[in-house]
């Protein structure tokens, strides 16, 4: 019975062994067809697939941008505070 398991076990580790040999071709994801040239960040993009999603924008962006830049200009010092607001 041992002797059988040893010859298992030994088959199996020779199997494992002849796969990691066997080399695997990937295909690129992406085939452009046309003749517009994408750029490495576009063709990047377009590899992630079709169910990738893009950043979502918050729609109070422009809202906290105001609130950055208001603290921002707070921080100043007075002289450069004037010359902000007669510009």
């Amino acid at each position: 019975m041992y002797k059988n398991l040893d010859d298992k076990i030994s088959r199996l580790a020779n199997l494992q062994i002849e796969r990691t040999n066997e080399k695997f071709k990937f295909y690129p994801r992406v085939i452009n067809q046309t003749d517009i040239l994408f750029t490495e960040e576009e063709q990047t993009l377009l590899n992630k697939g079709i169910k990738y999603n893009l950043n979502h924008k918050n729609k109070y962006r422009i809202r906290k941008l105001g609130l950055k830049a208001e603290n921002a200009i707070t921080l100043l010092p007075m002289e450069e505070k004037i010359t902000c607001a007669t510009r």
